[in-house]
């Protein structure tokens, strides 16, 4: 005999701080080196400075990916329209189409966010406000409230941008098949010796791929660890709110943190000190094979 279950339970056990808590102790980590480092030397065998930031540094760009990912997959799921059983929708998901959508939102295609959701008694609210406020009153004027769910739309778009360029999180996840170096590039215009463009940066990640002519590439992208915190953290409280405003109607909370964005700068969040880039190089390879 099956035993029933009611699934909203899992709003009371989601462990929305394991992000928080991740993040907190990758950027302890990093920021902190030298107070830990002698610490870290004498337990970890053959231990290498350089190694070990690196390390630190990747874990923020990769948890990243991560936590974006986990916000759309809820934001997916909540157009079931049924979030007692989020944890079913969150469990079935349809990755592949999943993949398009934000590709697609990426574009800036997100029209489906101002479509509307009937939440009783002949009233609505376009779906943007139903993920993040869900059927509470938010306890800002109008102005506020719109200016939030404005934050909330173009930090979805930049979410979505940045998921979308991804092969090097598939590199990561997928038998960890990159590495980190420094580099240091000129530029020079055709037919110049004068540069026209520098980029010098520590923090970059060299994997290979193929371009849709089936060609080997060499491909170097860089990131930024301190923007990602940034942007991770807005992403972390967008998702505090979506599971947290519905624990309380679900798994009977009274109160919990609303966290309001009609302040926040998302510019100065996604901006970087350095140009992000990401350029791609062919590669002569012909396969050699042992003996």
């Amino acid at each position: 005999m099956m035993n029933s279950i009611d699934l909203s339970h899992f709003y009371g056990y989601y462990p929305i701080t394991h992000w928080k808590y991740k993040f907190a102790l990758l950027k302890s980590g990093f920021s902190n080196y030298d107070s830990v480092k002698e610490k870290f030397q004498n337990e970890l065998f053959d231990m290498r400075e350089e190694d070990y930031i690196n390390m630190l540094k990747a874990e923020i760009h990769f948890t990243y990916f991560q936590i974006i990912e986990t916000l759309f997959e809820l934001i997916f799921a909540l157009e079931k329209r049924d979030d007692r059983n989020l944890w079913y929708y969150l469990s079935i998901p349809n990755w592949r189409r999943n993949y398009k959508r934000i590709q697609s939102i990426a574009n800036g295609n997100v029209g489906f966010f101002y479509e509307n959701v009937d939440i009783g008694e002949s009233n609505t609210i376009p779906f943007l406000r139903y993920i993040l406020f869900y059927l509470l009153e938010p306890s800002i004027s109008k102005l506020e409230l719109e200016n939030n769910l404005e934050t909330f739309k173009r930090g979805i778009i930049i979410f979505a941008q940045d998921f979308s360029e991804r092969d090097d999180y598939n590199a990561y996840k997928h038998s960890l098949r990159l590495y980190q170096a420094s580099i240091n590039l000129t530029f020079l215009p055709h037919g110049n010796y004068l540069p026209n463009f520098t980029m010098s940066s520590k923090n970059t990640f060299r994997y290979l791929g193929k371009d849709n002519d089936n060609r080997l590439l060499s491909i170097v992208k860089s990131f930024d660890p301190d923007r990602d915190l940034r942007m991770a953290d807005f992403c972390y409280k967008l998702i505090w709110n979506i599971i947290n405003i519905r624990k309380c109607y679900f798994y009977n909370v009274e109160h919990v943190k609303i966290f309001y964005f009609h302040e926040i700068d998302l510019n100065s969040l996604n901006s970087t000190d350095f140009d992000l880039v990401k350029f791609t190089t062919p590669i002569n390879w012909e396969r050699k094979r042992n003996g």
